[in-house]
């Protein structure tokens, strides 16, 4: 191959590229052109034949020019015959300084000349070539470096549709097929496993990674996979990884091949990782998923009601009917939680023998339980949950709550009792309507109920119940300023202990004042602010996960 005509061909080239590009001139590009010129462009509409018509076509976009400086240039030159060369040139074009716009693109053109045969028909500057064709284009940015066709871009697209219509087993199986042949089968071995086990994640950080491998090198394999794998994706800001939604699916498929017992073993490891990181939320699902009842009721004895609260009510109320009574002995609280959940959401019938299907009932034979601390606590457990098949009855629910608080340390149930009691308080509406005159008495006896028993059992939640039952009384009676002034001192109370429930319960009742005075604007204020609250509450349950 001529050696000087390969230069001068990259020469020519390179001249059009930096008149065009860094200096803003088409003199030189319309020079070159011979008469039969072919262009095509980046745009779909970008396509011309003929001098004429290319050079018309630049000239109108030449109010969308800007200088740009040019860096990382590589040319290739190759004869196509006698009398034609073609040239493909790569360089990376960024906006110059002080311009009111930013840009950094891959910029690829080919161009294919021809030698001017007649004499006396050279253009000025081409030393004897013409340009018959140039075609320009950009890297495109959702092609990653190192994929030959958009294969992530097309699958984050893919799970974006599936969003409004129903992934086929027959698609999915299509798609797993391509991530096996394209992605999976180019890892090392080891990073096939790896990532096989933090497929239980939605996310993970290094510290997971490193602790679910138990190798040492989970980090340097997940460097290295980061590199070459569009679907492992790392926020740099949170320094956690996560899969792209196609291939965390493919990859727990793989995991499920390996075996129950493999699988199970997995999952019992990285629910302990959550338990400890206090990821409670998660370490529920993940005990769900396994199986197993001490991860499960391990679970929700730490992340008590907000763990429960991103599972479905009807599902959790199923949690305890395939627990032997041997670990719901181990777990007294979990169960105790359980049960008040459930009985919260179906009004359960604990009155019809409920508090004794739980194996701890309020008088517990002493050879059911091996110790007396043990004993105690199934007892206190017991008289809480026999509280609840008094519901209404302050009197008879207060005489069991104090029993309990004689046998469980104070402070230690987190069982949220006062919630249930009051929250929006149902009680008080109750009593209001069914026996006309105690009302003021029963609110007397809800202020000592949550100075006494429900403080000790429950000291943060129990903080507003008092005020917020008075602040009903009023309302109910009437008094509306009062009850106006009285809500707004809950919200306060509720503010300094950081308690949202209660913040909640005195959004409805101003809500419902305003209502009673025809104020469609407080309504409308106290009512979008309860549901801030509401976000705030979901927003905690989920970063739990």
């Amino acid at each position: 191959m001529d050696k000087e005509l390969e230069q001068t061909i990259i020469e020519i080239s390179r001249k059009v590229l930096a008149t065009y590009f860094v200096e803003n001139r088409q003199d030189y590009l319309f020079s070159v052109l011979s008469e039969d010129i072919v262009f095509v462009g980046m745009g779909k509409y970008l396509k011309a034949e003929g001098k004429e018509a290319v050079c018309r076509l630049f000239k109108t976009g030449r109010g969308q020019m800007f200088p740009c400086f040019m860096s990382d240039e590589s040319y290739i030159a190759r004869p196509l015959g006698k009398n034609y060369w073609f040239c493909e040139a790569q360089c990376d074009l960024d906006t110059q300084p002080g311009l009111p716009l930013f840009f950094h693109e891959c910029q690829r053109t080919t161009f294919i000349y021809r030698r001017c045969l007649k004499s006396g028909n050279h253009p000025a500057g081409s030393q004897g070539w013409e340009l018959i064709h140039l075609n320009n284009s950009t890297a495109w940015k959702q092609i990653r470096p190192q994929e030959l066709f958009a294969l992530s871009s097309g699958m984050k697209n893919y799970d974006l549709l599936q969003q409004q219509e129903q992934l086929t087993q027959p698609d999915l199986a299509t798609l797993y097929d391509l991530i096996e042949h394209s992605v999976y089968n180019k890892m090392p071995v080891e990073t096939k496993e790896l990532l096989q086990l933090l497929s239980v994640f939605d996310t993970f950080t290094i510290a997971q990674a490193e602790y679910m491998w138990q190798r040492g090198n989970a980090a340097l394999l997940l460097t290295a996979e980061l590199s070459r794998n569009s679907f492992l994706i790392l926020d740099v800001v949170q320094c956690q990884y996560r899969f792209q939604p196609t291939f965390a699916g493919f990859l727990k498929k793989r995991a499920k091949l390996r075996g129950e017992p493999w699988l199970k073993k997995q999952l019992y490891q990285a629910t302990a990782w959550c338990l400890n990181a206090g990821w409670y939320t998660k370490a529920l699902e993940l005990g769900e998923e396994a199986g197993d009842s001490e991860l499960l009721l391990t679970a929700v004895e730490k992340g008590g009601f907000d763990a429960l609260a991103s599972r479905p009510v009807t599902r959790r109320c199923e949690y305890l009917k395939k627990v032997p009574l041997k670990v719901k002995r181990r777990h007294l609280l979990a169960v105790t939680i359980l049960e008040m959940d459930r009985w919260a959401h179906q009004k359960w019938n604990l009155q019809a023998g409920g508090a004794r299907r739980l194996g701890i009932k309020p008088k517990p034979r002493r050879s059911e339980f091996m110790t007396e601390p043990a004993l105690d606590e199934a007892t206190g457990y017991g008289w809480i949950m026999q509280s609840l098949t008094y519901f209404n009855d302050l009197t008879r629910m207060s005489s069991c709550l104090h029993k309990a608080c004689q046998l469980l340390p104070q402070g230690a149930p987190n069982l949220k009792i006062s919630t249930f009691l009051a929250l929006g308080s149902p009680s008080l509406l109750y009593l209001y309507h069914s026996r006309s005159g105690a009302l003021k008495e029963e609110i007397v006896q809800i202020k000592r109920l949550a100075q006494t028993e429900l403080s000790q059992l429950d000291r943060i939640d129990a903080s507003c119940l008092g005020e917020m039952a008075e602040a009903e009384r009023l309302y109910l009676q009437g008094q509306l300023e009062n009850a106006e002034i009285k809500a707004f001192q809950v919200q306060e109370l509720a503010r300094r202990s950081n308690r949202v429930s209660p913040r909640i319960c005195a959004d409805f009742l101003q809500a419902r004042i305003g209502l009673t005075k025809g104020s469609w604007e407080q309504v409308n204020y106290f009512l979008n602010e309860a549901g801030e609250y509401v976000k705030i509450m979901t927003s905690f349950s989920i970063a739990k996960l």
